[in-house]
């Protein structure tokens, strides 16, 4: 479980990328902390994966660069995943308004979406890729190509 980091660029900030986190700093004692705190992390996802279902092969890969999403996609085509499962959470009505999300003002201002990590992964990637949104009322939304929020009660 060695990290993959890609060529870095004058003196830019670098972000550090995972399935779950995404730090951007100029710092590198704090990038180590963080990046020490992402594998103890994984690491215990990966263990709670492999105790649960040791039949089925789980690999840890944490991978610096600049974009996130073609980096998480590159990443599963250098180790030939079959799936990859990616959380999601949906940014609140504020935030999207402000964002310039908000579909009326994506008509007004004339505005494309930007896509997230997740609608990337899931269209780009060379294998399955699901995401995966918790929901309050119980239950999980999952997309994936070819169902967006389908509810799981699990």
């Amino acid at each position: 479980m060695t990290p993959s980091s890609s060529s870095p660029s004058s003196n830019r900030p670098r972000q550090m990328v995972s399935d779950r986190t995404a730090i951007t700093t100029d710092d590198s004692s704090c990038v180590k902390m963080s990046r020490t705190r992402c594998y103890e992390n994984l690491n215990a996802m990966r263990s709670l994966c492999e105790s649960t279902r040791p039949e089925v092969k789980v690999e840890v890969c944490v991978t610096e660069a600049e974009e996130r999403a073609p980096a998480v996609v590159d990443a599963a085509r250098r180790h030939g995943a079959s799936l990859l499962v990616l959380g999601q959470r949906r940014r609140a009505a504020t935030a999207r308004w402000i964002l310039g999300l908000w579909p009326a003002a994506e008509r007004r201002c004339g505005r494309r979406w930007q896509r997230g990590l997740v609608e990337y992964c899931i269209e780009h990637a060379p294998c399955e890729a699901l995401g995966v949104r918790r929901r309050n009322s119980g239950g999980y939304l999952v997309s994936s190509r070819r169902h967006r929020d389908f509810w799981l009660l699990a």
